[in-house]
């Protein structure tokens, strides 16, 4: 498997709580597609719940991992090191 449940499923005693995970996912679509809109429709969400997830992840992480500006999304260091984490997986 590959991606986020590739390892969880690797590593199963690490335990993650739901809304790390929808977190994480809500990242990585956003990353993937530029666009919290676009994310939310992969995921079958609102593109509030996609910013809510992400902002609540970058304050548990303590950083940012999106530049937000009014038109576009953009990684900031932090955000390409887990981007290229999870796609290790």
């Amino acid at each position: 498997m590959d991606g986020v449940f590739g390892i969880i499923f690797r590593y199963p005693m690490i335990m993650i709580e739901p809304s790390s995970l929808h977190g994480l996912l809500a990242f990585i679509h956003a990353a993937e597609t530029g666009s919290f809109k676009r994310a939310a429709e992969r995921l079958g969400i609102t593109p509030s719940a996609v910013g809510k997830a992400i902002a609540l992840m970058e304050a548990r992480l303590a950083t940012r991992l999106l530049n937000r500006t009014a038109r576009s999304l953009g990684l900031t260091p932090e955000g390409e090191t887990i981007t290229e984490l999870v796609s290790k997986r």
